[in-house]
């Protein structure tokens, strides 16, 4: 007996296997300390992911560890936090120098794409700001203002900076003023998608895009790494430092943007 299947059965049954295709080529790993490991239901809305945070944990021990777990996934993307324990007890030219050996070890072994979540000034490290934002500028300098152009292959969304844009409130951050609140998740997974969704755009600010991979900022009022203008860069600010560095954007001088572009104000 032969049986029939209606056209909308038919057109369900493809839409279905697209899906699962598209979905099985988009694993996540999610990897880094208790901003990732506190990060709620990241499986529920991240199909196929899976999260290693450790808390208290930094980049130096990742360095360690990172390779066996990208081998237990075969993650196409990797989400990345790491850093801010570091920099307790080490200084930013150091950590970042790992940071680079974590993610060096992730494209190694395969991964398509890796989103850094930036660091946040969290009210209760404010002796750490400073580290914080010159580990962020070191970051930013050498994925993205380096000699080689960028290849899209390493995404910063730019965490320190939006917040501020914000005015930093408390309802970002937990009870402990340490760890992200609810709501402070929130714009996190909103940024995280809207950089998933964007392969060409290479670093996020204010939940626009500020810089991609041609070098241009985004359609929708994106910013570039000092400032709200295309082209604006931490290279333009050290290029005449004594004139820039002072200079305010969002209630903040660029100096605390660019902090290795301005050692020498």
């Amino acid at each position: 007996m032969m049986i029939y299947y209606s056209t909308t059965t038919i057109f369900t049954f493809i839409v279905l296997c697209v899906l699962s295709s598209v979905s099985s080529s988009e694993e996540i790993i999610f990897a880094g300390d208790s901003d990732i490991s506190r990060w709620k239901k990241t499986d529920e809305i991240y199909e196929n992911s899976v999260n290693v945070g450790e808390g208290g944990s930094t980049c130096r021990q990742w360095v360690k560890r990172i390779g066996r777990n990208v081998d237990k996934v075969s993650p196409k993307t990797a989400v990345l936090v790491c850093g801010e324990n570091d920099l307790v007890d080490r200084n930013a030219d150091q950590v970042s120098k790992d940071f680079r050996k974590v993610v060096e070890q992730i494209h190694a072994k395969g991964v398509d794409r890796i989103i850094y979540m930036g660091t946040k000034p969290e009210p209760d490290t404010k002796d750490l700001h400073k580290d914080y934002r010159e580990y962020d500028g070191l970051i930013r300098n050498y994925y993205f203002d380096g000699e080689d152009k960028p290849d899209g292959r390493f995404t910063m969304v730019d965490v320190y900076p939006s917040f501020v844009a914000m005015g930093n409130p408390r309802s970002l951050y937990a009870n402990d003023d340490l760890h992200l609140s609810k709501e402070g998740y929130n714009y996190w997974n909103a940024w995280l998608q809207s950089a998933l969704a964007d392969n060409s755009c290479i670093r996020w600010q204010d939940g626009s895009c500020a810089v991609r991979t041609d070098n241009g900022g985004g359609g929708g009022g994106g910013s570039d790494s000092a400032g709200g203008r295309k082209q604006l860069t931490c290279d333009w600010v050290g290029n005449n430092p004594n004139q820039r560095c002072d200079k305010q954007y969002r209630g903040s001088k660029l100096s605390e943007y660019c902090p290795s572009s301005c050692a020498d104000c």
